[in-house]
């Protein structure tokens, strides 16, 4: 059973159980080391707020119009599960040494926000889904964020991020094309060179998708390759020496 959160915080007796905060504006609340089946926040605004060492499974952190937003909130040594699309906006948060697995911020705002530790399938938009826009902004804010010291792994940043304004993770594990049109051009005649027929099936269905991805406005990509069989492919195509 969801449990309701009051103006003066949990409900008496409340330890570790579901949660459903809706229309609340919280400061300073203390939500450390608590472990939420399910934590779901609607038009409700937490600013100082501590999330460190708290284990969600599931959430929705944004349920609704009007968005919810954390300002100035702590998620460190957090561990967060299976985080769905919300109307939310994320404002100069500290995720260290966080443990992050499927994320869907399809419809999330984050700005000057830090990362540090495992972020693991996630999904980060610039655009909402149609679905949304009848009561959403038509695009998302996301500028400014540190994911320099984080591990990411299947991460994907899509519709319109500029990533030119994010601090991201390099090395052997990545890929960055700084122009995507440009970058799927040159890889369509490097693929005109291959002559294994079941890679080149492979490489053009890849770049099918990624054209798509610039024709919905994404200028620059950012691959995760790491553990992933595509990885030496990509790097083929974008002429990336991973050595």
């Amino acid at each position: 059973m969801l449990r309701k959160m009051t103006s003066g915080g949990l409900e008496p007796g409340i330890k570790d159980d579901s949660l459903y905060v809706d229309g609340q504006q919280l400061a300073n609340l203390d939500l450390s080391g608590r472990v939420f089946k399910h934590f779901v926040v609607v038009g409700s605004r937490f600013e100082n707020c501590t999330f460190d060492r708290t284990f969600i499974s599931h959430a929705n952190l944004g349920a609704g119009d009007p968005p919810s937003e954390f300002v100035d909130c702590s998620f460190d040594n957090a561990r967060l599960r299976h985080i769905w699309t919300g109307n939310t906006r994320f404002v100069r948060c500290a995720f260290t040494n966080v443990s992050i697995v499927d994320l869907d911020a399809s419809s999330m705002e984050f700005i000057e926000c830090v990362f540090t530790g495992r972020i693991q399938k996630a999904l980060f938009w610039g655009v909402p889904p149609t679905e949304f826009r009848p009561y959403l902004r038509s695009t998302n804010q996301f500028w400014g964020n540190d994911f320099s010291g984080a591990q990411l792994s299947d991460v994907s940043f899509r519709g319109g991020i500029d990533l030119r304004r994010q601090s991201l993770p390099s090395g052997r594990d990545y890929i960055y094309i700084a122009d995507a049109a440009a970058g799927v051009a040159r890889a369509r005649e490097v693929l005109r060179t291959w002559n294994d027929s079941h890679e080149i099936g492979i490489a053009e269905r890849t770049l099918q998708r990624l054209q798509a991805q610039v024709d919905h406005g994404q200028e620059q990509f950012f691959f995760c390759i790491a553990g992933q069989s595509g990885g030496q492919r990509l790097a083929r195509l974008f002429g990336v020496n991973l050595t």
